[in-house]
């Protein structure tokens, strides 16, 4: 919202696979939403698929309230936007602004390079390890750092050029 988007898209992955992960992070898109007083995201459901990308790109940008703004599920669903509004002259971010999550390799080679999230897999796993063992009634090991990590800790924004 710092860079006036007010209408946001949200991609999700159309894998069955996938919706253990994909359900949080579209939970945690509509709760920043609701927070900020913004409309929950427009969310498309797409495969990895040029046509998914296209028809997701479409239905954002048309209409009388268009979205500006899109939280990919994945760095992979992100990239195929990306190359989805390069063919439909659509400048990315001028005219949509892209994010996506997991900081892969590849992103910051796409033109414009993918602004990202990355994760510090590390401290997810110390969380679900403390979970675990609290779960079965087992000490957790002493942390390294004092207390447990927060999303400050496990999330990063990597600045790339589409936001």
């Amino acid at each position: 919202m710092t860079r006036g988007h007010r209408h946001i898209g949200y991609v999700a992955l159309d894998d069955p696979r996938e919706r253990p992960f994909c359900l949080p992070r579209l939970e945690g898109a509509t709760r920043v939403c609701r927070d900020l007083g913004l409309p929950a995201p427009q969310v498309v459901n797409m495969r990895y698929s040029r046509a998914g990308a296209r028809a997701a790109v479409a239905e954002w940008t048309r209409g009388a309230t268009p979205v500006t703004a899109v939280a990919a599920f994945n760095d992979l669903i992100a990239l195929a936007v990306l190359a989805s509004c390069r063919t439909q002259h659509i400048e990315v971010p001028d005219d949509l602004a892209l994010i996506g999550v997991d900081d892969i390799p590849v992103s910051s080679l796409a033109v414009p390079a993918l602004t990202t999230i990355g994760m510090d897999l590390t401290a997810a796993a110390g969380n679900l390890t403390v979970g675990i063992l609290s779960t079965v009634g087992a000490p957790a090991p002493a942390p390294a750092v004092p207390g447990r990590p927060g999303a400050g800790d496990i999330l990063a924004l990597i600045q790339g050029e589409t936001t």
